[in-house]
Order: structure tokens, then sequence, then C-alpha cells
């Protein structure tokens, strides 16, 4: 019985964190205030809705167009676009085994193409 019981107890924990399916893939287009970077994280702040995008990376072309790391962007907005991706979050025990873990799903997003908006002005 006890046997049973714990064959069962694993399996239901088990599905329950394999049943946990990986999102698909999203793009969103936003207008956002450029806020600042820091630890390789760039953050902007949505105009309609004032909450806060933290980017995990910026395409390279971009980045040569915007120098993000100077300050000479900070308080100006762009109309972005980027991608919402998903990837695996798995943590390793003492012996290097992966296991899973509560959120299955790590976000990483990543700007693809940009405008700077001049002569934008939040209303």
């Amino acid at each position: 019985m006890k046997k049973f019981l714990l064959v069962a107890a694993v399996l239901l924990i088990g599905g329950t964190m394999l049943g946990q399916e990986k999102p698909e893939k999203r793009t969103k287009t936003v207008v956002a205030r450029y806020d600042g970077n820091s630890n390789d994280t760039y953050f902007f702040t949505n105009d309609v809705n004032n909450v806060e995008i933290r980017i995990n990376e910026v395409d390279e072309e971009l980045l040569s167009i915007y120098d993000l790391d100077s300050d000479d962007y900070l308080g100006m907005y762009f109309r972005m676009i980027y991608t919402i991706d998903y990837v695996e979050n798995a943590e390793k025990t003492k012996d290097g085994k992966l296991t899973a873990t509560k959120n299955p799903y790590n976000k990483e997003l990543k700007i693809i193409d940009m405008e700077e908006l001049k002569d934008y002005k939040q209303e």
C-alpha cells in the first residue's frame, strides 16, 4: 500500500510539472520611454499603462544606431517591436541533474526593431 501511494504521489507531482506547456513566442509593439540599463537589462516604461518593461537583449544593429549605454536617450520615447520568448527554467541538484522548478519557464524579451519618436508627447 505504501508503495502504491508513493508511486501515485510521484506521478501526480511529476505530471503537474510536465503538464505545463511552453507558451508560444509572441511579438508586441509598444510606445515606451527609455529609463536606462543595468546588468545587461534595458528598462523602458510603457506609455499606455506605465508598466515597466525589462528587455534582456537588443538587436546589435539597433545598438549601433541607438547607443543605449549612454545617457543620450534617457527619457526619450521609442516605438519598438519586441519578441517574448520562453526558455526552460531548471535548477541543478548537487549531483548535476536538472529538476523542474515552480515556474518552469522564464520570459526573455528582445527588441527587434525600434524608432525614436523625437516629437512624441505623452498624453
